[in-house]
């Protein structure tokens, strides 16, 4: 459904100074903001007043997991993580103010390329994404929706983890807000059954992301309910039968990130962190091209 701007003509939101508009979320316009009293660029993420005003049963859910973005965020403190600053309500706008990153979602870096990525480049931004991982999972928190669109690439080629709003928190009481959340391509088996989640479904989906970018394909394609047919039934094809010059270590390593079985999986981030390490000295200045 289309958004109205209703803030276009508006100069603050709380004390942030409106600068443009960034485009438009699920629940929301985003638009980057300025913190005169830190002298900072920020963003902010809204829920607009259109949606608020709403007469749907929907709308209180996802005004708490838009609250338990904010709360599960604001615990997190990593470089590749975007921090959260501030939660407010100004002008009937609920609204967060975030970290303001400069670069490109993973998605549309994807979406223009043709094959697959370069492949030293991939493990540096797998070991920054597991890296991140493992500090959320830390601290508790399952992100449940890593994907290459909560994926920023920066001009200096590090990445940041953005996008909370459906995350697991072990003391909250919004583990469970409903079936299916998340986007099916990198839905984890368990997701998928409605069958208990940790943090090795976050493994999962970062398999899938390593997988696309070491590809240039996803494993489990097609049309929603095919797709999650295929993450629990079909096994995906080793990287290195579709890329040449890919090691069968890599092949090894992606075996065990996408295992259906959870307990068959790396049991944490750090540990698949660790074997991509063992494959940098091999693989710097290498990329892999399709077959």
């Amino acid at each position: 459904m289309k958004q109205v701007d209703e803030l276009s003509s508006q100069r603050f939101l709380g004390k942030y100074k409106i600068v443009s508009k960034l485009g438009q979320g699920a629940m929301g316009m985003v638009y980057k903001g300025f913190d005169p009293s830190i002298e900072q660029s920020v963003a902010l993420k809204t829920i607009s007043p259109y949606i608020l005003n709403m007469d749907d049963p929907s709308v209180a859910s996802s005004i708490d997991r838009f609250k338990q973005e904010a709360k599960i965020t604001g615990r997190l403190n990593h470089p590749n993580i975007v921090s959260v600053y501030d939660f407010g309500e100004d002008q009937k706008t609920i609204f967060i103010a975030m970290e303001f990153v400069e670069g490109q979602e993973l998605k549309k870096i994807l979406q223009k390329q043709t094959g697959a990525s370069d492949l030293s480049i991939t493990i540096r931004m797998m070991i920054q994404l597991l890296d991140a991982l493992q500090h959320a999972h830390d601290k508790g928190i399952v992100h449940r929706d890593i994907k290459p669109g909560n994926i920023i690439i920066t001009p200096n080629g590090d990445i940041k983890v953005t996008d909370f709003g459906i995350a697991k928190i072990d003391s909250s009481e919004l583990t469970q807000m409903g079936p299916l959340l998340g986007t099916p391509s990198y839905m984890s088996p368990e997701v998928v059954n409605g069958k208990h989640v940790d943090s090795r479904s976050d493994i999962f989906s970062a398999g899938i992301v390593f997988y696309q970018c070491l590809t240039g394909r996803k494993p489990f394609e097609g049309p929603p309910h095919q797709a999650m047919n295929k993450i629990i039934n079909q096994a995906h094809i080793p990287p290195s039968k579709i890329v040449s010059g890919l090691s069968f270590e890599l092949d090894r390593i992606m075996d065990k990130a996408l295992a259906k079985d959870p307990d068959k999986r790396y049991s944490t981030a750090l540990a698949m962190l660790d074997d991509l390490r063992m494959l940098i000295p091999c693989c710097s200045g290498k990329s892999g091209s399709g077959t």
